[in-house]
């Protein structure tokens, strides 16, 4: 190999490098000024390690408790050394602990994940995050990703994970999380493209997962699958947001399936009819709906939703407005269909052929019968 060739191998060697950023270790027994990233002269600070380890590098952060917050504004690999362990928290006042990305919604030029930690706030009040995301990863094969980690909401206090309108959040995986105790577990609003799997939702104050938009066209694609949502909600919110998941604005392309909804305070799943309403395409499929203070399902839009083969907690199916003892739905839901058993196990068997439904306008609207709370 030439001279020349040599030289372009090593600037081309150097530009991958650079792409990949760097790996760099942080502890709480680290040192910015004196230490050099490594595992054994590691920084003390994850804004330290961010800043060193560039774009797409990787942050190894020790066991302990991190009192700092954190603005990421390039795709860095954070990785804890389990929610058990690692703790990120913050005794400051701010609008969030873990921001991901600004105002401006960048997408950014690779993947990157936050794996393996605690994140909680003695400070943070009812309106702030542990974890804003403002930003995109680029493609649905190089999401960001969140996955690991434990959002402790310390009793209600903030929420875990939030979105807000403009600009649109894509390519993001929410993957085997535990949110306990916050006031809303996440709040999206203009999300495309996401996958929210294999998360637990525990005692939420008020929802467990909102997805609100008013923003047209700039939420879809998402899909909820196989979360567990237990308790959500309180006597002190108790409306349509006392609800493990609540749904309103302008959503399309959503999948709910094989999820575990047990003992909300008012309602399992509300479609609210909030300004620009457009709820098409939804798909309420396969999910465990049991134990709700009033409906299990409520749709007050104008949409009918597809609300076939869930379990209800009883093999005759849905109360309220359908045939049997089971949750009870409300609104135009489409529950022909139901599982005579909890899923995995139970089967999807059509309604009885004595159901009668009203002819309304050419809608099939099912009379709506109403139980207190529990």
């Amino acid at each position: 190999m030439n001279k020349p060739q040599n030289i372009l191998l090593a600037l081309l060697l150097l530009t991958v490098a650079a792409a990949q950023g760097a790996t760099v270790y942080v502890a709480t027994t680290g040192n910015d000024a004196t230490g050099d990233g490594t595992a054994g002269n590691p920084y003390l600070t994850i804004a330290k390690g961010i800043g060193e380890a560039g774009s797409g590098g990787t942050v190894n952060v020790g066991a302990g408790v991190y009192d700092q917050a954190l603005s990421i504004q390039q795709p860095v690999n954070l990785i804890g050394a389990g929610s058990g362990s690692t703790t990120i928290t913050s005794t400051g006042t701010g609008e969030y602990l873990v921001l991901v990305g600004n105002n401006s919604v960048p997408t950014f030029s690779s993947g990157m994940r936050i794996e393996g930690f605690t994140l909680t706030s003695s400070t943070l009040t009812g309106d702030q995050d542990l974890l804003m995301l403002r930003a995109s990863g680029p493609t649905a094969a190089a999401p960001i990703t969140v996955t690991g980690n434990v959002f402790d909401g310390a009793d209600g206090a903030m929420k875990g994970i939030e979105t807000r309108s403009g600009g649109g959040t894509a390519n993001v995986e929410i993957q085997g999380n535990t949110f306990d105790e916050c006031k809303y577990g996440m709040w999206l609003n203009s999300s495309i493209d996401w996958d929210i799997s294999g998360n637990t939702f525990t005692d939420a104050k008020y929802t467990a997962l909102a997805i609100c938009t008013s923003d047209v066209g700039q939420t879809h694609g998402i899909q909820i699958e196989d979360n567990t949502f237990l308790k959500s909600g309180t006597a002190e919110h108790g409306s349509v947001w006392s609800s493990a998941m609540h749904l309103g604005g302008t959503i399309h392309d959503m999948t709910i399936r094989e999820n575990d909804i047990a003992d909300s305070y008012d309602y399992g799943i509300v479609l609210h009819d909030r300004d620009n309403t457009d709820l098409s395409d939804v798909h309420i499929n396969h999910n465990n709906i049991t134990g709700s203070g009033q409906d299990g399902l409520f749709n007050e839009t104008a949409v009918e939703v597809d609300g076939t083969c869930n379990w209800w907690g009883d093999a005759s199916g849905p109360g309220g407005s359908g045939p049997g003892s089971g949750d009870e739905i409300a609104g135009l839901v489409n529950a022909t269909t139901w599982l005579d058993g909890a899923y995995p196990a139970g089967n999807c068997i059509p309604e009885p052929a004595s159901m009668t439904l009203l002819a309304l306008g050419g809608l099939g609207v099912l009379i709506r019968r109403r139980r207190g709370k529990k």
